[in-house]
């Protein structure tokens, strides 16, 4: 059942996710949390979390990069992993630099990942 819901999950989705453990901090508007991106694709990225998010709370991320990138999303889903939580966070209304930013890194965490294949 869980194979069949997650097959669905990866029919409906737009971008392909690139397997990352990059650290990401996001606020709720409450309180400023650290944690780490598992994946991450130009529509979002899962989150390995040590506390559940709300299912339709929208957070602002920030990715660790040089310079930060700060972005807009919607928690989507959240469920109890192997080490805490992974939860699923759709970017939300991102300015064309941001889509362009996230862009870069995006490819930047492809060619990363082929470069280390390939060397």
């Amino acid at each position: 059942m869980k194979k069949d819901r997650e097959s669905r999950w990866k029919d409906q989705r737009q971008h392909e996710r690139v397997p990352v453990l990059q650290q990401v901090t996001y606020t709720d508007g409450h309180r400023i949390y650290t944690e780490f991106i598992k994946d991450i694709s130009l529509g979002g990225i899962k989150v390995e979390s040590s506390h559940p998010m709300k299912v339709g709370s929208v957070v602002t991320v920030t990715i660790d990069t040089n310079p930060p990138l700060k972005l807009k999303g919607r928690v989507m889903w959240c469920r109890q992993g192997e080490d805490g939580y992974e939860a699923g966070i759709q970017f939300a209304e991102l300015s064309p630099k941001q889509q362009l930013a996230l862009k870069t890194v995006v490819q930047t965490l492809i060619w990363d990942k082929v470069g280390i294949m390939n060397g």
